[in-house]
């Protein structure tokens, strides 16, 4: 089984889309929620996709990769494969028939008229250490295709999985501190300036150090010695 990133994003429609082909873009959309590797698309019905994406012609998502969703976007209309569909035939709110009459529909009309539908994401991957953005978009010549517009990949570590993929929230610094502060009896808010502080606890990656004080010394023996540090320095938690 291939590992699963986690993407957050946005979908755009560009061209003359109209409420005919937005109809039909949204029963392929819908698949997508049924599957292991699924997208969702924040909403809570169709109808409101739909509406949605007549309104603003955009759509948010969060989604699981196969290792990573770029793998999702060039295979987002090969899922018609019947393997794929005898899946979901229960799932989705469009019976099989109608699902392919939208897919030749989309295949003919984006073609003609030169609709795209472009895609701005993060996603990021802990097993493998990818932590990037991309921006793409889905266009046809003889066939549905996707196309990436630009790519920026980042080291995967703490610091960048809270600047980039959390958006400057460092929630994961403190969870980490917290666990490290209970090993070592060390005040959480002196573990946090700590990570801060010093760039190579970066390199201990988004885990929140579930192991044992004995595990993290074998692991991280040159980061131990700030906690040695702290100790000698009389900074303890009296609590």
């Amino acid at each position: 089984m291939a590992n699963l990133s986690s993407a957050w994003g946005t979908m755009t429609l560009q061209g003359g889309w109209n409420l005919t082909d937005i109809k039909h873009l949204v029963r392929i959309m819908d698949m997508h929620q049924y599957f292991y590797y699924n997208i969702c698309w924040n909403e809570d019905t169709i109808k409101k996709i739909t509406t949605n994406l007549r309104r603003s012609k955009e759509q948010h998502f969060n989604a699981m990769g196969r290792w990573s969703f770029q793998n999702n976007l060039e295979s987002f209309f090969d899922v018609l494969d019947p393997q794929y569909m005898d899946r979901v035939y229960k799932a989705v709110h469009s019976t099989p028939r109608q699902i392919f009459n939208s897919y030749y529909y989309l295949l003919k009309n984006m073609k003609e008229r030169e609709l795209t539908i472009h895609w701005s994401y993060t996603d990021e991957e802990a097993g493998n250490g990818y932590l990037y953005t991309q921006i793409g978009y889905h266009s046809i010549t003889a066939k549905f295709q996707y196309n990436v517009s630009s790519y920026q990949t980042y080291t995967y570590n703490l610091k960048n999985y809270c600047a980039v993929y959390l958006e400057g929230d460092d929630e994961p610094v403190y969870e980490a501190a917290f666990n490290l502060s209970k090993l070592f009896n060390i005040p959480q808010e002196s573990i946090v300036e700590l990570i801060k502080k010093h760039e190579t606890w970066y390199d201990l990656g988004t885990c929140y150090f579930s192991d044992t004080a004995e595990e993290f010394i074998n692991r991280y023996p040159e980061l131990h010695k700030d906690i040695i540090a702290l100790n000698k320095s009389g900074v303890t938690d009296a609590s």
